[in-house]
């Protein structure tokens, strides 16, 4: 389902920056429609909480792509914003954002049990190599 990811980025390009591109982009575009869409149906283990979640992370890449896109393309965005450097900004902004829910969803008082459990039981030999 990742795969769709362009698809998705030229949804939101359209819709964020207007951005119609040319007829054969979007016919490039249905081999990759019928390629998750055939790939989705064989698959034995799909569920709709997976297919969900594939698709909110097509979201969130697409509409950084397009931000990011959006923001170079504004006359003025400050001194050393090449390329690079809004990538990088824009990783850092999201980790930031997403730090909140992560320490809800699992506080570090579980995350070290977890760790301590996995040395205990032979799990930190990995931390040697």
């Amino acid at each position: 389902v990742k795969a769709s990811e362009p698809v998705v980025s030229s949804f939101l390009n359209y819709l964020f920056i207007g951005e119609v591109l040319a007829w054969p982009v979007y016919a490039s575009l249905l081999p990759i429609i019928g390629g998750v869409a055939l790939a989705s149906a064989k698959e034995l283990s799909f569920t709709w909480l997976g297919f969900g979640a594939a698709m909110l992370s097509n979201l969130g890449s697409a509409g950084r792509a397009v931000y990011s896109k959006k923001v170079m393309g504004s006359a003025s965005i400050g001194k050393n914003m090449d390329a690079a450097n809004t990538f990088s900004i824009m990783t850092i902004m999201g980790s930031l954002m997403l730090l909140p829910i992560c320490l809800f969803i699992e506080p570090p008082g579980a995350v070290i049990a977890g760790f301590r459990a996995a040395c205990a039981s032979g799990g930190g030999g990995f931390l040697l190599h």
